[in-house]
C-alpha cells in the first residue's frame, strides 16, 4: 500500500510537470503523446547522431567541472578523473550508484554490519566502517553531514540514476578546493536538463528478492526556465543473509528495504536550484553483529542549493551559493543522529594577461550536530581558497591552489595543490600533480557515548599528501592512461577496542603507493571495449601491511555489442583478490576471499510497428547481478570479533520497461 501511495505522488507530479510544459492544453492526451513522441523521436534521433559524432570524434574529451570548478576537457583537467556518461548507465546497467562506482578503477563498494552498500573506498584509503574519506557533490555543490561524516547510504540506493547526464571521479584529493571530508576522492554527479537524452521518461521494473520499482523524469523549457525533477521508489524483500555472529549463533533472514528519491534542478536568468530528498528504510544487525537483527534504520538525506551567477566584466565573474543539508537518522533500538548545515560561498573567476586565470572564494559554514544526545551542538567554520593556472605554452599549463581552512579543533590549516598539464603531442599527454587534503573529526566521533562506541573529544583532523604522475594517450576511438600515485597518511583516525566498545584515535602514519592502467575502446561503431587494472599497497609506521583490508589487485572490464537494429548487450566483470583478514577474529564465516562480480545488461527498442497508436517509444531492459553468483564476504572491521559478514547477494534478475516521451 505504501509502495502504491508513493508510486502515485511520483505519477501525479510527473504528469503535473508535462501540463506545465503545454502538452495537455492543446489537443487530446493521445494525440499530445503521439505527437510529442514524434518530435522527440526525432529529437532525440539527432541528439543521438551528434552524441555518436562526438564519440567518435574525440572518445574521452569530454567536458568536466570537479576539478576546477569550470568546465574544461578531461585531458585538460588537473586532476585522475573517470567520468560515467549516461550512455554507461544506460548500456551496462546497474541497481544503483554503488554498482556504478564500483566498476570504476581502483575503486571498492562494500557494506558493514550497520548497512549493506554503505563505504566507498578509492585506492584502499578506508580503514574501517565510516563513509569518510570520499566527498559527494551534486552539480558541483557539496552533499555533507556532519554526525557520521558520511552516512551515504541514501545516496547509494536511492539517488534517481536516470537523472544522471554524467559523474565525474577523482581519485586523490580534492581539500584545496572543496575542503574536509575530499580526502581519497571526489564524486560530482550531474543531473540532466531539458536537453538530455531521455529526458521525460517513466519506467516500471520487477526482479529478484520481490524488488518492485518505479521511476520517472519529466524536463522541459518554459518562460526562460530550463527544469527536470526525477523520482524513483523501490520496495524489495531483500536477499538471505546468513553468518554466524559473536555468540556463535547462526542465522539467515531476508534485508528488506524500502526507498524513495527525488532530485531537481532548474535555472533562469543567472539563479540555478538544485535538490535531492532520498530515502531508505532498512533492517540491520547494528554496530553490534549479533543476532537477532533488531535494527530498522530509516536515513534521509536533503539537500538544496540556489546559485546566483553574475557577469561583472567581460572576463569576470562572481558565483553565490548557499546551500543546505539535512540529516535525520532513526533507528529502532539504539540512538538517533539529526545533522544539519548550511554554506555560504562566494566567488570569483577570471583572466589575467591572456595566459591566466584566477579563481579565489571563501566559505562559511554553520554546522548543527545532535549524536544522540538529545542536544545541538552548533559550530562555525570558515575556509579562503585561490587557485592560478598559466600557460605557459599552448601545450603546456601549469596550476597553484591553496585553501586556509579554520575547523573543529584546529586553528588554522593549509592545503595546497599544484599540476602541470602537458600535451606532448595532440594524442600523447602527461599530468604530474601533487595536492594535500583534511578529514575533520566528526560529531560522533567527538561526542557520541553508548555501550558500543565511547567518543573522543581530543580528535585531531587527519591529513593525506598525495603526488600523482599520469601518462594518457587518446584518439578518436581510444583513450587510455596509466597512472602511479603515491600517499602519506598522518593522524590517522582509527577506531580501537575498549572492552564492549569501540573509540577513535589518532593513530599512525600510513604509506600507499599503487599504479592504475585504464582505458576504452570502440573499434567499430557498434562495439566498445572498456576497463582497468590496478594494484596498490600500504602500511603503517608499525610494518602491518593492508590496514585497509581492500584488495590489492582488481581487474575489470566491459564489453558492449549495440545493434543497429535497436538491441543492446553489455557485460561487465570485476575481479578482486582477497581481502586482507583480520587475524585475531574468530574464523566462524567463509573468508574474504577472490570473487568476480560479472553482469549482464540486455536492452531492446521495441519496434514501433508493435506499438499501440498514441503510445511512447518502449524499451525492454533486464539486468543480470553477479551472474556467476559468487559467495562475497568481506572482514567485519566494525568491531574484529568475527572475521567476515556477506556484503552481496546472489545471482539476481531484474526486468523494466521504459516508455520514452
Amino acid at each position: 500500500m505504501v509502495f502504491s501511495k508513493r508510486l502515485l505522488n511520483i505519477i501525479a507530479l510527473l504528469l503535473f510537470l508535462q501540463w506545465l510544459d503545454g502538452v495537455a492544453p492543446h489537443k487530446g492526451f493521445a494525440e499530445s503523446i503521439d505527437d510529442t513522441r514524434v518530435a522527440n523521436s526525432n529529437a532525440s534521433k539527432v541528439v543521438d547522431e551528434e552524441l555518436d559524432a562526438l564519440m567518435e570524434l574525440d572518445l574521452e574529451d569530454l567536458l568536466v567541472t570537479v576539478a576546477s570548478k569550470q568546465d574544461e576537457k578531461l585531458s585538460d583537467a588537473p586532476g585522475i578523473i573517470t567520468v560515467i556518461t549516461a550512455k554507461d548507465i544506460k548500456n551496462y546497467g546497474a541497481n544503483n550508484l554503488m554498482d556504478l562506482l564500483s566498476r570504476l578503477p581502483n575503486v571498492y563498494g562494500y557494506g558493514t554490519a550497520a548497512g549493506m552498500n554503505s563505504v566507498t573506498s578509492i585506492r584502499g584509503q578506508t580503514l574501517g566502517f565510516q563513509d569518510v574519506h570520499v566527498l559527494f557533490l551534486l552539480n558541483g555543490r557539496p552533499m555533507r553531514e556532519n554526525v557520521a561524516g558520511g552516512l551515504n547510504i541514501p545516496i547509494y540506493s536511492t539517488l534517481p540514476l536516470n537523472a544522471i547526464e554524467r559523474i565525474e571521479i577523482i581519485r586523490g584529493p580534492g581539500s584545496a578546493l572543496y575542503g574536509t571530508g575530499a580526502f581519497s576522492g571526489v564524486v560530482n554527479i550531474i543531473l540532466k536538463n531539458s536537453e538530455s537524452e531521455e529526458a521525460n521518461a517513466f519506467q516500471a521494473g520487477y526482479g529478484s528478492f520481490d524488488t518492485k520499482t518505479a521511476a520517472g523524469i519529466v524536463s522541459g523549457k518554459k518562460d526562460d526556465w530550463d527544469y527536470m525533477v526525477s523520482g524513483n521508489v523501490a520496495d524489495a524483500e531483500g536477499w538471505r543473509f546468513s553468518m554466524t555472529d559473536e555468540n556463535n549463533v547462526n542465522n539467515t533472514t531476508s534485508l528488506n528495504q524500502k526507498t524513495h528519491g527525488m532530485v531537481a534542478h532548474a535555472s533562469k536568468n543567472g539563479f540555478t536550484f538544485t535538490g535531492a530528498s532520498l530515502y531508505d528504510a532498512r533492517q540491520n544487525l547494528g554496530s553490534t553483529p549479533n543476532w537477532p537483527i533488531s535494527h530498522l534504520y530509516e536515513i534521509r538525506r536533503s539537500m538544496f542549493d540556489l546559485q546566483y551567477e553574475q557577469e561583472l566584466t567581460q572576463n569576470w565573474k562572481a558565483t553565490w551559493n548557499f546551500t543546505y543539508n539535512l540529516m535525520d537518522l532513526v533507528n529502532s533500538t539504539d540512538t538517533d543522529f539529526l545533522s544539519e548545515n548550511m554554506h555560504v560561498e562566494g566567488a570569483v573567476r577570471g583572466k589575467l594577461f591572456d595566459r591566466v586565470n584566477l579563481l579565489a572564494g571563501g566559505v562559511y559554514k554553520r554546522l548543527g550536530d545532535d549524536p544522540g544526545v538529545g542536544r545541538t551542538f552548533w559550530v562555525n567554520e570558515h575556509s579562503l581558497y585561490a587557485q592560478a593556472d598559466y600557460d605557459v605554452f599552448k601545450s603546456l599549463n601549469l596550476l597553484v591552489g591553496l585553501q586556509l581552512n579554520k575547523v573543529r579543533k584546529v586553528d588554522y590549516d593549509l592545503s595546497p595543490r599544484f599540476a602541470a598539464v602537458w600535451h606532448i603531442t595532440p594524442e600523447l599527454g602527461v599530468k604530474t600533480l601533487y595536492s594535500k587534503a583534511f578529514r575533520s573529526p566528526t560529531a560522533g566521533e567527538l561526542k557520541v557515548f553508548t555501550a558500543s562506541f565511547i567518543g573522543n573529544e581530543s580528535l585531531r583532523p587527519e591529513t593525506i599528501k598525495t603526488f600523482d604522475a599520469q601518462i594518457f594517450y587518446k584518439k578518436s576511438n581510444l583513450f587510455t592512461a596509466l597512472t602511479y600515485y603515491d600517499s602519506r597518511q598522518k593522524d590517522t583516525i582509527e577506531l580501537v577496542s575498549s572492552g564492549a566498545a569501540v573509540t577513535p584515535r589518532n593513530g599512525e602514519k600510513v604509506h600507499y603507493q599503487g599504479v592504475e592502467w585504464e582505458w576504452k575502446l570502440k573499434p567499430e561503431r557498434e562495439w566498445e571495449f572498456s576497463g582497468s587494472l590496478s594494484y596498490q599497497v600500504n602500511e603503517n609506521d608499525s610494518g602491518s601491511p593492508d590496514v585497509g583490508r581492500i584488495s590489492n589487485f582488481m581487474a575489470k572490464a566491459g564489453v558492449l555489442y549495440q545493434s543497429p537494429q535497436g538491441y543492446s548487450v553489455g557485460l561487465f566483470n570485476s575481479h578482486f583478490s582477497d581481502a586482507q583478514r583480520i587475524n585475531s577474529a574468530r574464523r566462524v564465516n567463509p573468508e574474504a576471499e577472490a570473487y568476480n562480480l560479472l553482469t549482464l545488461n540486455a536492452s531492446m527498442d521495441v519496434p514501433k510497428k508493435m506499438i499501440p497508436g498514441g503510445w511512447p517509444d518502449v524499451r525492454l531492459n533486464l539486468y543480470v547481478d553477479n551472474l556467476l553468483d559468487e559467495d562475497i564476504y568481506f572482514p567485519e572491521v566494525i568491531r574484529g570479533i568475527i572475521n567476515t559478514i556477506p556484503i552481496h547477494s546472489g545471482i539476481g534478475a531484474f526486468g523494466q520497461i521504459v516508455l520514452k516521451f
